[in-house]
């Protein structure tokens, strides 16, 4: 029997407090993957019936695609979001000859947005220049005002398939991890190439639901409609 939407509420929310890989969250997923098939059966004016449920996240809402160009003659270091560190900064504390942009908005907007609104991604898509870009290591890195540091490294390599016909494309669909202020992308990028980043975005908070007496948590995840 499905769990109830106050439950479901719940463990939304607690999944922004957890920062790991695809094992932390299976049970949460087969839960909210049951729901997909009764998307014919959702009802547009569901949030104004039932309010205080979570709300559905819109189709231009579900990704997030960040650039990262490395216009050096060399490999270079660069790290991104960790917009609490990196937001009020020079160049958002990127190194000369590397450029960031989300082409939807601008990076100091979804920086300043990642602060206020955090998400809960659920997949990653690579593209790169050149194929060498994917034995770089991504390292997400969480770090408290404290001091305190989480770090979860992730090999886009081991994502390449024999059965994939582009070599400059790797899907990890299974990589979750909340991005919030605290959450910054650390990795080395090759010269004079281009890596875009495409976001699956699962869930995110929105604030101005609450002042409508309505859950915080928007999500990509249609639910039946019970009476």
């Amino acid at each position: 029997m499905y769990k109830d939407l106050k439950t479901l509420e719940l463990e939304a929310e607690q999944a922004f407090l957890n920062f790991g890989g695809e094992e932390d969250f299976d049970g949460y997923d087969e839960e909210f993957d049951d729901f997909d098939s009764y998307d014919e059966e959702y009802d547009e004016e569901y949030d104004e019936d039932y309010t205080g449920v979570m709300g559905k996240l819109g189709i231009a809402d579900r990704t997030l695609l960040i650039t990262v160009q490395n216009t050096n003659s060399t490999a270079t270091a660069a790290n991104i979001f960790g917009a609490n560190k990196n937001l009020y900064l020079p160049n958002f504390g990127l190194p000369a000859g590397v450029i960031v942009d989300a082409p939807d908005s601008s990076y100091g907007q979804v920086l300043s947005e990642i602060q206020a609104s955090p998400m809960l991604i659920k997949g990653i898509k690579m593209i790169v220049g050149n194929s060498a870009q994917f034995n770089r290591t991504l390292q997400f890195v969480r770090k408290e005002a404290t001091g305190s540091e989480e770090k979860d490294p992730l090999q886009p390599s081991r994502y390449l398939s024999a059965l994939q016909n582009q070599g400059t494309i790797v899907e990890m669909p299974g990589i979750k991890f909340p991005l919030d202020g605290k959450v910054e992308l650390q990795s080395v990028y090759e010269p004079g190439h281009v890596t875009q980043f495409i976001f699956y975005v699962q869930s995110k908070i929105d604030l101005a639901r609450a002042t409508e007496g309505k859950s915080a948590i928007r999500t990509r995840v249609r639910r039946r409609r019970t009476k």
